[in-house]
């Protein structure tokens, strides 16, 4: 009799269980938007490149300093747009590409003729499109699941333009950060969200203008408004 019981007991938990997977699931997506749609505002930090020295060769063959410059890419604010899609419950797949014209200066310092040093200076067309994957950190418990701190990592292909329009110069980036996304409103269901995001970031960049052939790392900064559906 006991284990007839529990035979009757453990098939309806299966009965239970199996009847309430499919609602579960519903309930689930219905709370988890599928795809991301944000823009916005972002802020690069300079970089600087190594001195290069020109150099003249002498009749012994020596080298005789001429002239030393100093490159840097200035600080610059710029536009982003990215499209995201969630592959699992927390990893999100996204692509996105921003906008920006930042200045090149070079300073020239050190002639042998004791001249006085100089800089010269020209806008930059930059435009990066960036392939990243997020990883959503938030537990149930954070402001009702309004918060959402993430970390990403991707890479992305670099286009510069100089000034004129004259000379491409073409590059690589990898960048590795998180921010934190805040819901503003959902719908009564949950399924649509608006909300601000925000980015802290680390960009190396290597290629497109790079006077000492190297890699820069500048931080970046980003602030933009998202909808998700």
């Amino acid at each position: 009799m006991t284990r007839r019981l529990v035979s009757l007991v453990a098939r309806a938990a299966v009965l239970f269980v199996v009847g309430c997977c499919p609602a579960a699931a519903q309930t689930s997506n219905v709370h988890m938007p599928r795809f991301e749609i944000s823009a916005g505002a972002t802020w690069t930090g300079s970089s600087s490149f190594a001195p290069l020295a020109a150099n003249e060769v002498t009749s012994d063959g020596t080298s005789l300093p001429l002239f030393s410059t100093q490159t840097t890419i200035d600080a610059v604010p710029g536009l982003q747009g990215r499209l995201g899609v969630r592959l699992s419950g927390r990893l999100h797949a996204e692509v996105a590409a921003s906008y920006s014209k930042p200045s090149l200066t070079t300073v020239v310092s050190g002639d042998v003729e004791n001249a006085a040093g100089g800089s010269a200076s020209e806008t930059l067309t930059q435009v990066v499109l960036e392939g990243n994957l997020l990883v959503d950190l938030a537990r149930e418990d954070w402001a009702n699941g309004r918060v959402t701190p993430f970390v990403s990592g991707g890479m992305g292909y670099l286009r510069q333009l100089h000034e004129g329009q004259a000379v491409v110069e073409t590059g690589r980036t990898v960048q590795a950060g998180g921010g934190v996304k805040i819901a503003l409103s959902t719908h009564a269901d949950s399924s649509r969200r608006v909300g601000v995001r925000a980015d802290v970031r680390m960009i190396a960049r290597s290629g497109g203008v790079s006077p000492d052939g190297g890699t820069h790392v500048a931080p970046s900064f980003g602030a933009s408004l998202f909808v998700a559906f």
